[in-house]
């Protein structure tokens, strides 16, 4: 699988200033303290901001500026690092939520698709792309566009992957927004055309493991399916012909349960490559908005985190 090198990346300012105004400051790379026991952590984020789209009136899902106030305390309060973002329109969208005063902003390339109306509001859909928002006193040294997910249909998002230099070594993370549709634990005996197009996907993404098998890596987003649950087939495939002490994933967040009301089995996940994994210690969290009524939710997906520090 080829990828090619794409993005739009904001803001790449280092000073002292910056770093206290972080609501979680970090010394990360060079600035770490001597000693692998004194090495900060790193908080990696992902989240579904649910049609984020700019002016944010605008899409399938509208919001006012009070709205938009709450989501930037909802980001500020993750305290993290590095954010996965998903079903995102813009630059622009993401600059309502994240200032470029603290955090450097990238998107995927994927051409704009076709609009839709948005299930009998009377708008139109806005763009969904995947995205990323990494605090400025992180370097990108690689931000690849992993078109092949798309499997050449219109609107299916592409992966975006950025790789870091962090206080655990090169760390490459990909984001995913999958195909949405395909909730069954065996997506080989359905005949629904999103299980169809998951299947699809399959390969691209395992084809990407096998390439990153020997790094430190990340998986993680929206997977629009179960992973943790049962015996869940796409998950199976996605190990296949290996063992337990030789598994090329480690879901670090299958102990969680989803936040939403109505979905209880979550769908977001953040993966580790074993080699991430076998040296490090993960925390995971779900981040509950203030108010968890669902009319009330800011988004239908809340973020989940995990919170990575050396053993």
């Amino acid at each position: 699988m080829t990828t090619k090198l794409t993005a739009f990346v904001f803001s790449t300012i280092f000073s002292l200033s910056l770093l206290g105004c972080q609501s979680e400051p970090s010394n990360i790379g060079s600035s770490a303290v001597s000693g692998q026991a004194n090495v900060a952590p790193l908080k990696i984020a992902t989240w579904n901001m649910e049609h984020l789209a700019y002016p944010s009136s605008a899409g399938c899902r509208p919001r006012d500026e009070q709205e938009i106030s709450a989501l930037r305390d909802y980001a500020k309060g993750l305290n993290a690092d590095v954010i996965a973002l998903q079903e995102v329109a813009s630059v622009k969208a993401l600059e309502q939520v994240f200032p470029s005063s603290e955090w450097q902003l990238l998107i995927s390339s994927r051409a704009n698709s076709a609009t839709y109306d948005c299930r009998g509001s009377g708008n139109l859909s806005t763009q969904q792309k995947t995205a990323f928002a990494i605090r400025n006193n992180l370097v990108p040294s690689k931000v690849d566009n992993v078109s092949e997910l798309s499997v050449n249909v219109e609107g299916l998002r592409h992966g975006l992957v950025v790789t870091l230099d962090t206080q655990f070594g090169e760390l490459s993370v990909l984001n995913v927004h999958l195909k949405s549709g395909c909730f069954v634990d065996n997506y080989s005996t359905s005949d629904k055309k999103a299980c169809r197009l998951l299947a699809e996907q399959l390969p691209v993404l395992k084809s990407w493991l096998e390439k990153h098998a020997n790094s430190n890596t990340i998986v993680l987003g929206d997977f629009n399916h179960r992973l943790s649950h049962g015996d869940n087939q796409f998950w199976q495939q996605l190990t296949k012909h290996q063992n337990s002490a030789s598994a090329p994933l480690v879901n670090a967040t299958e102990t969680l349960t989803g936040c939403h009301p109505r979905y209880p089995v979550p769908i977001d996940h953040i993966l580790l490559s074993n080699k991430l994994a076998n040296t490090v210690k993960f925390d995971p969290s779900v981040h509950f908005f203030a108010d968890m009524s669902e009319e009330k939710m800011l988004s239908d997906h809340c973020a989940i985190s995990v919170l990575i520090s050396m053993r």
